[in-house]
């Protein structure tokens, strides 16, 4: 059995997925670069034993990355992780980062890529498809032949039948999460006008609005959502993972409106779990997978009349076609068998 060694910012529950999945097939060391972070400190989690950078002396770190096969580092940025690739080039081991789509690229950053980075590494493990493709375009000879795709995990548990969900036709109430946090690039200016422009439209329909998150902006879309008519807005706050699973199999339509999201996990977990996922073409993790109107809908990121319009002519009647292709097209391309295929064939 290989040796892996991962390394991330923190503990999570999306990299506990990757572990997991990861330990059908490999033996899996993490190290953290912090024990948490306040902004996602969620309640009563601990996550997946493993080291922290802190507590680890240089001989002992050497000592890690020597007993593994391969080594899968979490950025490049930061000291630690830097230490950890320039180890592990010098030991003769195996190793790649992981990056999610970069949309802003410092032009140092991308010269230090270009003539020293991507060529001492063995592979740069990408979280889409799109992310491959940029940077296979971007550093070229740097980066040729390196990419792997290797997505954030998405939660496959068993589903609840999609007959016991909301998805009741007869009912003219639309539930609607979102589960973002209130900073500028998660897009709530556009998804608050389009909140406007739904109000004042005259309809049978009735929308039932949550919204899970915290950050800066959250008092500020509290008083804006007390001015709308006509809609039934909830504030939720940070919620911890059962809250959130509880939220999303209550509802029957997903909106994440980021202007850049560089994966986007949220609409993947409620694309599986059959739900009616509406999100801007700022979501890397979505970009090429989601046909309008066959598993899903995509609008502009800054368009709020295309949000509003959407959601006006959600058909409730099509919720549970919509929701099956939904199902099989997450089953299709984020299985963790993606991730697994990936590892493996670095050993080949």
């Amino acid at each position: 059995m290989h040796k892996i060694l991962l390394t991330t910012v923190h503990p999570a529950p999306y990299i506990d997925k990757w572990i997991n999945g990861l330990n059908t097939y490999f033996e899996t060391t993490i190290i953290y670069n912090y024990p948490y972070l306040q902004e996602k400190a969620w309640k009563n989690f601990k996550g997946y034993p493993g080291f922290l950078f802190s507590d680890l002396s240089l001989i002992q770190l050497y000592k890690i990355i020597k007993s593994n096969d391969l080594i899968i580092v979490g950025g490049w940025t930061n000291w630690d992780c830097l230490k950890t690739i320039l180890l592990s080039w010098l030991l003769k081991r195996k190793v790649g980062i992981f990056t999610d789509y970069p949309f802003h690229q410092k032009k140092y950053a991308d010269f230090f890529k270009k003539i020293f980075l991507y060529r001492i590494i063995n592979y740069i493990f990408c979280a889409t498809k799109s992310t491959s493709e940029f940077i296979e375009k971007k550093y070229k000879s740097a980066a040729q032949n390196k990419t792997k795709l290797f997505p954030y995990a998405v939660e496959m548990q068993p589903l609840t039948p999609i007959k016991d969900t909301l998805h009741k036709e007869n009912s003219d109430t639309i539930d609607i999460l979102i589960a973002s946090n209130f900073v500028y690039r998660k897009g709530y200016e556009t998804l608050f006008n389009a909140f406007k422009l739904l109000s004042q439209e005259k309809t049978n329909k009735k929308y039932r609005i949550k919204i899970a998150g915290h950050g800066p902006l959250l008092e500020k879309y509290k008083k804006i959502a007390l001015s709308i008519n006509n809609l039934d807005i909830h504030f939720y706050g940070w919620v911890n993972p059962e809250d959130y699973n509880n939220l999303i199999k209550e509802t029957d339509v997903y909106i994440h409106p980021s202007y850049e999201e560089p994966f986007g996990i949220p609409p993947l977990d409620a694309m599986f779990r059959k739900k009616i996922v509406i999100v801007s073409d700022g979501v890397k993790s979505t970009d090429s997978i989601i046909k309008n109107g066959y598993n899903g809908y995509v609008y502009p990121a800054h368009d709020a009349n295309k949000l509003a319009e959407i959601i006006l002519n959600l058909d409730k009647k099509q919720f549970a076609r919509i929701g099956e292709n939904a199902h099989k097209c997450i089953e299709d391309h984020y299985s963790i068998e993606v991730n697994i295929n990936s590892i493996k064939s670095c050993f080949k």
